[in-house]
């Protein structure tokens, strides 16, 4: 079992780097995860797996894999949101998000835990210097014939306060469907749960239905292509903004790409793979305060799995 990440920052990020939370695609999650949200670099990376061997010799059967990387986001979008306000500008408010996951595939269910980071000048931070957020999710999943369930805690440590959120993922895998190794479109639910916050947020659910398109056509070239789509829901009022609305939240479209570097560095320093991809966000100004209410994301980054 894998842990493939998204690509948006929070949900795309980590939430999808967690435990197989099923390749969420660039779901705002980012505050995707996430990110984050699903074929970013790390998802397109090999997680190599290592086998723990008891003190007899005996070989445990428990696998350990992780990914740590850094990705560049022109913003940062959190389920619709736009944190830092860039709107249209598609530059300016630009973030760097470093992260680290490690997981344990124990057969029948996978653990993992991670790593989440925001690093930007675009307000006083704080944390100290320009980290202006520090998250840390530790998940569950496991596998059901085709389907995937994951739930994963969230602590998103920013503003002097902490968001814990508790999420719960449903993917299926599709590719046997379709006949074509080279095809999948990777359907997936996340129920995304605010259940406490020390910054005065209610709590409240926002839900997210998505799907990636994968293209394997270039696995040999080692590229690897998607168009990762999401819709949203919020389910209480209040949810972003006092006096916000329920109801449809936001529409994503996205064109992700992977690029392993197996050929340029070799294996005994891991699997490194570059990633990069541009997203449109549709939201609906009653639940946000957004700048824009459609605007351009783009992210690139490089990440190595072991």
């Amino acid at each position: 079992m894998t842990f493939p990440r998204m690509n948006c920052p929070r949900l795309s990020t980590y939430a999808a780097l967690t435990a197989a939370l099923i390749a969420v695609p660039a779901l705002a999650d980012d505050h995707m995860v996430p990110t984050d949200l699903t074929d970013d670099a790390s998802n397109e990376a090999l997680l190599v797996q290592e086998q723990l061997v008891d003190s007899e010799g005996d070989v445990s059967g428990v696998n350990v894999s992780g990914v740590v990387g850094v990705d560049l986001y022109s913003h940062f979008v959190s389920y619709g949101l736009d944190v830092w306000a860039e709107g249209n500008a598609f530059s300016g408010s630009e973030t760097f998000n470093p992260y680290i996951e490690v997981g344990l595939d124990l057969g029948s269910f996978s653990v993992a835990t991670g790593l989440w980071g925001d690093i930007n000048d675009n307000a006083v931070s704080g944390l100290g210097g320009d980290i202006q957020e520090v998250d840390w999710y530790v998940g569950v999943s496991t596998d059901v014939d085709k389907f995937s369930v994951g739930v994963t805690y969230q602590a998103w440590m920013y503003g002097g306060g902490t968001e814990e959120i508790l999420d719960v993922s449903l993917g299926y895998d599709d590719s046997e469907f379709w006949g074509d190794d080279d095809f999948s479109i990777s359907p997936s639910l996340t129920i995304h749960n605010r259940i406490a916050s020390s910054l005065g947020q209610e709590e409240g659910t926002v839900v997210v239905a998505g799907a990636e398109f994968a293209v394997d056509a270039l696995e040999d070239a080692g590229v690897s292509l998607g168009v990762p789509v999401a819709v949203a829901a919020v389910l209480d009022e209040d949810y972003f903004i006092a006096g916000g609305d329920d109801g449809f939240a936001f529409f994503s479209v996205g064109l992700s790409a992977g690029y392993s570097l197996g050929e340029v560095i070799g294996a005994e320093y891991g699997d490194w793979s570059l990633n990069a991809g541009v997203t449109y966000y549709a939201t609906e100004d009653g639940v946000y305060n957004n700048p824009e209410d459609d605007f351009l994301v783009y992210n690139v980054g490089v990440s190595m799995a072991f």
